[in-house]
């Protein structure tokens, strides 16, 4: 659906979670969507294209996260949004390891992950050392 000339809308599926059942059952369960962006000239016409998924490891999350350019994680300065932001990381970097190729032991995943903070206060201590984590990172 087109919003203006330069910005496109489309459409996910209310039966992701149908989508994610059926994928347990598939060989190279990881990989279908990238297979298919391959097969479908579906996104060739788009400069970037922005997926929002939530914020877990199933496999249609895992094959968004597989045909990624930059992963990024958007959180608040708190222990259960920076253990998100780091499980995120760690997540991203277990499927690069993992989605090898099997003659050239290249990784099919090239996502790099960058972390967003969201209402981080100027004035309390945990939201500095929340930038001051975010900071770290390459």
């Amino acid at each position: 659906m087109a919003v203006r000339d330069n910005l496109s809308l489309v459409c996910g599926s209310p039966e992701l979670e149908q989508v994610n059942t059926e994928l347990v059952s598939r060989w190279n369960n990881a990989l279908v969507f990238v297979s298919y962006l391959r097969q479908y000239q579906t996104f060739d016409d788009y400069v970037h294209v922005v997926i929002y998924t939530r914020n877990d490891s199933n496999f249609t999350t895992n094959n968004l996260l597989v045909v990624s350019d930059l992963v990024l994680g958007v959180s608040d300065p708190s222990v259960d949004g920076f253990e998100a932001l780091m499980n995120l990381d760690e997540h991203v970097s277990f499927l690069a390891g993992e989605l090898r190729d099997l003659f050239t032991g290249d990784s099919y995943v090239r996502a790099k992950v960058a972390f967003l903070g969201n209402k981080v206060a100027h004035n309390t201590d945990v939201s500095r050392q929340f930038k001051q984590v975010i900071a770290e990172k390459p």
